[in-house]
């Protein structure tokens, strides 16, 4: 008898955590809500991001030498710390139709009653070049007011990295930045998450112009088939994310 009440426990228990677990969107549920936010204005595509990952149990330890998470491994798992979160912010957004050029995110140390710690948030450009900050641990959605107690060392994006001492440094945002393949994580996640939203398009292959003065096209149908062979595309971020990772940030 009691072997019976317990298992009626255990299974009651279970029934009382499924109703109560928070609900995470599928990823068809999440690609669609990117697809629907595109017509929206910036604020409501920020608040629309931030109710999508609100139930993502929180994680407070930030390893940034530890595995860097796709927003798609970040809802299948249901839990993650603040650079899976903002990477997930960054791509939602990205999604939603906000160009790289007008977003960054920040790596940097914040002040707090003991000392400083390693933090991150996402920046936006909007209309009239506002700069707004959007942090995962403020309530608010987003903020035009420069947070006076973080201070950055790195910016990026998918198309380039910038050392930085301050949020109101201006070559952040006018400047093309370094080449990304100094975080060759940061690149795996960006073409994997690229790829999966579609964003990845074909380019053409670099064309031998000695090869085609020596027998040029016009020479025939044949010839001309060839070379269209030989150029055939592959795939590369449309926003130009580089395609080498070899060196490390030291």
């Amino acid at each position: 008898m009691r072997l019976l009440l317990g298992l009626v426990c255990v299974v009651l228990a279970s029934r009382v955590w499924a109703i109560a677990a928070p609900e995470l969107p599928s990823q068809a549920e999440w690609l669609h809500a990117m697809h629907a936010g595109q017509t929206l204005s910036l604020p409501s595509k920020v608040m629309r991001t931030r109710i999508l990952f609100t139930n993502v149990a929180w994680s407070p330890d930030t390893n940034p030498d530890g595995h860097w998470a796709t927003p798609a491994e970040l809802l299948r798992k249901g839990s993650g710390d603040l650079l899976d979160l903002v990477t997930a912010y960054y791509f939602t957004l990205r999604g939603m139709g906000v160009p790289p050029g007008d977003m960054r995110m920040f790596f940097g140390r914040i002040r707090t009653l003991d000392e400083p710690v390693p933090h991150i948030m996402l920046a936006l450009r909007g209309p009239g070049n506002t700069t707004y900050f959007v942090d995962p641990l403020r309530d608010t959605a987003m903020t035009d007011e420069t947070p006076s107690e973080f201070r950055p060392t790195l910016a990026l994006n998918e198309t380039g990295t910038w050392r930085t001492g301050a949020l109101t440094d201006m070559s952040v945002w006018s400047s093309s930045g370094n080449d990304p393949d100094n975080v060759p994580r940061w690149l795996g996640v960006c073409y994997s998450t690229l790829g999966m939203m579609g964003l990845l398009q074909p380019v053409a292959s670099p064309v031998n112009f000695a090869e085609i003065e020596t027998d040029p096209p016009a020479a025939g149908t044949a010839r001309a088939k060839k070379l269209k062979a030989k150029t055939r595309s592959k795939p590369k971020a449309k926003s130009g994310v580089a395609t080498r990772a070899t060196t490390k940030i030291r």
